[in-house]
């Protein structure tokens, strides 16, 4: 499964905190796994018409957080997020052909909620692997190389949301509970 790529953008601006890009990876966990077998998951709900989100309207703006992002990110308050959607239950397009959900999209409006933003799933554009394919590993969120604030603020928000419980729901909600980590690191060491 190709997890690591990039989202090249013709405007730097939209290269936000998880414009994908190389550089600071902050864990997050899960990729891959499923307490089903893939043909088992295949046929899941959570793949089908009757797809919903995991409600994340009670995640608020924590203003220390918030407070982290540089005013490049924040100043439109949208946070853009790259997303390559064909990998249920992390990120695919719901039955519409255009709504991007699953856990990651959950995980994108609980951080931008945190950071008192609009999140909105970017899903065109030109993708790029970064890489060799490496297996399931712990997923993760690139961010634009150099931009160690917004990597700082998305790991204290991911902490966060792993802290008060969210992140665990989101992640049941979806089926992937056993795939969890629960510690947000920038470049950890182990992948595997």
């Amino acid at each position: 499964m190709k997890r690591w790529f990039a989202m090249a953008f013709n405007n730097l601006r939209k290269l936000t905190v998880f414009a994908l890009s190389a550089a600071m990876i902050v864990s997050l966990g899960a990729c891959g796994t499923s307490e089903k077998s893939d043909s088992t998951a295949s046929g899941d709900s959570k793949s089908s018409s009757n797809v919903t989100d995991y409600d994340v309207s009670g995640v608020t703006k924590y203003a220390d957080i918030a407070a982290m992002l540089p005013e490049s990110v924040t100043k439109d308050g949208k946070l853009t997020i790259g997303m390559d959607t064909p990998y249920a239950p992390a990120e695919f397009l719901a039955e519409d052909g255009k709504t991007p959900v699953g856990f990651d999209v959950d995980i994108a409006k609980a951080l931008a909620n945190m950071f008192g933003l609009e999140a909105v799933p970017q899903t065109e554009g030109t993708l790029e692997a970064l890489g060799e394919d490496v297996g399931v590993t712990k997923e993760a969120v690139a961010i634009k190389k150099g931009d160690s604030d917004t990597a700082k603020a998305v790991q204290a928000a991911l902490q966060k949301l792993m802290d008060d419980g969210t992140y665990m729901k989101i992640l049941k909600h979806w089926g992937v509970e056993t795939g969890a980590i629960d510690k947000a690191e920038i470049n950890p060491t182990d992948l595997g």
